[in-house]
């Protein structure tokens, strides 16, 4: 038995969808939307917002800065002779002794 299609096309324009769930709380949402949007940004939001977004980049240059410090500040006490190149390296590496 074939379902009458036009019986279930009416079917389908009479039914009412509850919408209840996507209802509760509407207002409250939308004006609290709208008052973030009206507010002017406050300084330390936008500089918050700077920050974030500048953060990744200010990391990489923060790091080539750190390391040629340490580089340069590092070259004036490495001895000029082997030897003396290998006890110097051998003080940076850590110990667990007592």
């Amino acid at each position: 038995m074939k379902p009458d299609f036009d019986i279930l096309l009416q079917d389908a324009r009479d039914h009412l969808p509850d919408t209840s769930a996507a209802e509760l709380g509407f207002e409250t949402r939308l004006r609290a939307q709208i008052r973030e949007l009206s507010r002017p940004p406050a300084f330390l939001d936008e500089f918050a917002a700077w920050l974030w977004r500048s953060t990744l980049g200010l990391i990489p240059v923060l790091g080539v800065l750190v390391a040629l410090f340490l580089l340069s500040s590092s070259l004036n006490d490495i001895p000029s002779q082997a030897d003396g190149l290998i006890a110097y390296l051998t003080h940076a590496i850590p110990t667990f002794s007592q």
